[in-house]
């Protein structure tokens, strides 16, 4: 088996990323990765209030459109295949930004409530197939893009039997608080443009298939690397 590049964490133009899911596929697979995953915002209904208000753009899928957008990755999955040899795994960022926590729901193919408990969210998420992990999970010490959105750390004891695995890196961002806590951990680019694809990824050391990865991810065989432009 040779080693997988991934990235688990992607945004397209289904929530608030510049790139469609098919600009997506190709810009990795131009790049030779192995395995990514598309996860856009599902965002709370109180948040997504807010921002109805404040006449912002909503930026999330919802339920009344979540199929269409995991049949729009499904095609492209067949298509990154055949192509580059990529596999494509469907997903959902839950965001919950009324109470500050991101969770990515890793091969899910259904709706996910976002605004329920954290416990009632992963329970979902795990029913449906998918592999739970928390996004980005930034402490008090952190600054930054998500400065502010420590709930799951803050909580990290109670939660992390909920957690198959927590975010080392994101982007260019290290968080050290993981890995001394011993956490099962991935890494991410959590893709809005194209410019963040040099960013920390994940390597697994499995077969290229969705049962193989989310069994790595959930046994915590994972590495990071950071990413520059050059495949492993």
């Amino acid at each position: 088996m040779e080693k997988l590049l991934c990235d688990l964490h992607i945004h397209t133009k289904n929530s608030d990323g510049d790139l469609s899911i098919r600009e997506v596929v190709d810009l990795y697979g131009k790049e030779g990765f192995d395995v990514i995953a598309i996860t856009d915002h599902l965002m709370d209904k109180k948040s997504l209030k807010r921002r109805k208000e404040l006449g912002k753009n909503l930026k999330s899928i919802f339920e009344d459109n979540i199929k269409s957008y995991f049949n729009e990755i499904n095609k492209e999955k067949d298509r990154a295949i055949e192509k580059y040899g990529m596999l494509v795994i469907p997903g959902i960022e839950i965001t919950e930004n009324t109470r500050g926590f991101h969770i990515v729901g890793l091969g899910v193919t259904n709706y996910i409530n976002p605004n329920v408990s954290v416990k009632n969210i992963t329970e979902e998420i795990r029913n449906n197939g998918g592999v739970a992990i928390a996004a980005h999970p930034v402490n008090k010490f952190s600054s930054g893009r998500h400065e502010g959105n420590t709930f799951l750390w803050d909580n990290h004891k109670e939660f992390r039997e909920y957690m198959d695995a927590w975010e080392i890196g994101n982007r260019e961002d290290f968080f050290a608080h993981v890995a001394k806590e011993g956490l099962n951990y991935v890494a991410n680019s959590d893709l809005h443009s194209k410019n963040n694809i040099n960013s920390w990824k994940t390597v697994l050391d499995c077969e290229k298939d969705v049962e193989s990865i989310k069994k790595a991810i959930k046994n915590g065989n994972t590495e990071v690397m950071f990413y520059n432009g050059k495949s492993i």
